[in-house]
């Protein structure tokens, strides 16, 4: 992968924005708003720095790079399963307790095999 698909790919505020700032630049020096005495000054790479790289960071900070995207909503989706899986069997339990504390064993048991069902037609969605 070429340097600039790859910093288009992960950085793609940071490559436009520093572009901009760049062709800005550019564009004031040869319309000769900026000339050799501003840049004997240090005017021009200090007005760049002091302007263009905190508010790029900043916009920068706010983006999140498409490449990545797949891996977070990965990433936030397991975590969901996983919280809903362990509610649901939390809830399963509790109501076996109950059950088997009103009813006795062989009610509980029941629960057990519809659970048991209910995982064979739908399936656990876990990683294992």
């Amino acid at each position: 992968m070429s340097i600039l698909k790859k910093l288009w790919a992960y950085e793609p505020v940071r490559l436009v924005l520093y572009s901009v700032i760049v062709a800005v630049v550019g564009y004031f020096v040869t319309r000769g708003v900026l000339n050799k005495d501003l840049a004997d000054l240090l005017i021009i790479p200090a007005i760049a720095v002091v302007m263009g790289v905190p508010l790029t960071e900043v916009a920068r900070s706010k983006v999140t790079p498409q490449v990545k995207v797949p891996d977070i909503i990965t990433e936030n989706v397991d975590a969901a399963v996983s919280d809903v899986s362990g509610r649901v069997d939390d809830a399963v339990a509790q109501a076996r307790a109950e059950i088997e504390k009103r009813f006795g064993e062989q009610p509980a048991q029941v629960l057990d095999v519809v659970s048991k069902t209910v995982e064979g037609y739908i399936g656990r969605h876990r990683k294992s």
